[in-house]
């Protein structure tokens, strides 16, 4: 039995051997080397982090003191102090980005509308001659009704037989430099067909000098 024991010793220890003299297993482990340190630029910008993150952490330990125990009504002020900084930093991208828009809406914006320069012109020619023998009133009406058909040509939604010439120049559709001179125009239409009053030469200087400048731009004033 002993023989058999020791047998069995040695065939276990033989084993041993040929496991340990194998060489596709690994029994020791590498020496561990030490961390690398990070580069510089890291540290420098771990260490400017945490001087940020100090006072934050100081102010919200010091607003912290303030609030009461319960625990419902922390989170809910917390909640509270969270949207306020949101909504001030809402506010802040709004100012840097809103002036970008603004510039791209006034650039991408329509030019304002005007007559055709050439049939202005051309009326204003016509309104001239009626002026230069005192027809004033002629003439005056004649920008009027010119203006009504540039209207018309531009936005005929705006028209209709019941508007008077009040209602058109008070229409906010039409642009501002449209409603401004033919405002102008249309006073003193009104006061001279309604109220039975000639115009003067004054009266038309106004009245051209208000479709001149809208509809020319400028170039006949």
């Amino acid at each position: 039995m002993s023989d058999t024991v020791q047998a069995a010793h040695e065939r276990l220890a033989a084993a041993h051997r040929a496991f340990r003299a194998d060489p596709s297993i690994q029994f020791d482990l590498p020496p561990v080397l030490p961390p690398r340190a990070p580069p510089a630029w890291a540290q420098a910008i771990a260490r400017l982090l945490k001087k940020i993150a100090e006072p934050i952490g100081q102010a919200l330990h010091w607003i912290g003191s303030f609030m009461p125990q319960a625990s419902f009504a922390r989170v809910l002020l917390w909640t509270l102090l969270a949207l306020g900084v949101a909504a001030i930093l809402w506010l802040v991208v709004r100012q840097i980005r809103w002036p970008k828009r603004r510039e791209a809406d006034v650039e991408e914006a329509p030019p304002e509308w005007r007559p055709d320069e050439a049939g202005a012109r051309s009326l204003l020619e016509a309104a001239d001659r009626l002026a230069a023998e005192g027809r004033y009133g002629e003439a005056t009406h004649l920008l009027l009704q010119s203006s009504v058909g540039d209207i018309a040509l531009r936005r005929p939604d705006l028209l209709r037989p019941s508007l008077t010439s009040r209602d058109i120049a008070g229409s906010a559709a039409l642009p501002l430099g449209a409603r401004l001179a033919f405002g102008q125009i249309a006073r003193l239409v009104e006061r001279n067909l309604f109220a039975g009053k000639p115009l003067a030469e004054k009266d038309w200087r106004t009245a051209r000098e208000a479709y001149a400048g809208f509809a020319l731009a400028g170039t006949w004033r």
